[in-house]
């Protein structure tokens, strides 16, 4: 089975607005020069991530989301009644992370709201504690994504899409994300 169209309005900044998303301290910033998208590799070599091709002004299109070091924003999406959705992010951090530091100072978060009130949740971390090449990844779009399966003996009534930065210097870079529902 595979995944349709992006359910989520506004997903990458292109409209030049924060239509669409409840948002504080965020910004639209325009995309200045060409730039990679690392995809992870998942092997047993020793090769974390895929440079992947430039594109042609920042990681897509014209606009990103910048969040700055205390921010979020969220948007809500109406369940649908389907059992699996993925949720994909291209983000980057500015400024560089130690190799060493694992600290999670930003993140994409999913989450599903039942009729019990109970909640599922989903993240992806926005986090630089990886190497690339012998050297510390800075300055590129990284690709990310996270499979959701809906807890079935549940009624879904809601899904949230939340993106937020605690204490991280210099802010967060969202290039785009993607809600998918799967076919």
């Amino acid at each position: 089975m595979g995944y349709g169209a992006n359910i989520l309005l506004n997903s990458s900044a292109e409209a030049g607005n924060l239509n669409d998303w409840t948002t504080s301290g965020v910004t639209i910033v325009a995309n200045t020069a060409p730039d990679y998208i690392l995809r992870p590799i998942v092997d047993d070599r020793d090769q974390a991530f895929d440079r992947g091709e430039p594109s042609g002004s920042g990681a897509t299109g014209t606009h990103h989301f910048l969040l700055a070091a205390t921010a979020s924003m969220y948007q809500d999406v109406a369940a649908s009644g389907v059992l699996n959705y993925q949720l994909e992010a291209v983000f980057q951090i500015p400024t560089s992370q130690d190799a060493w530091d694992s600290d999670i100072l930003g993140w994409v978060l999913m989450s599903f709201t039942y009729s019990d009130g109970s909640t599922d949740r989903f993240m992806i971390p926005c986090v630089l504690g990886v190497t690339y090449s012998g050297r510390t990844i800075a300055n590129f779009w990284l690709y990310a994504v996270r499979e959701c399966p809906v807890d079935t003996d549940k009624t879904l009534t809601n899904i949230r899409v939340h993106i937020e930065t605690t204490t991280l210097i210099g802010g967060l870079m969202i290039d785009y994300l993607t809600l998918k529902e799967e076919t």
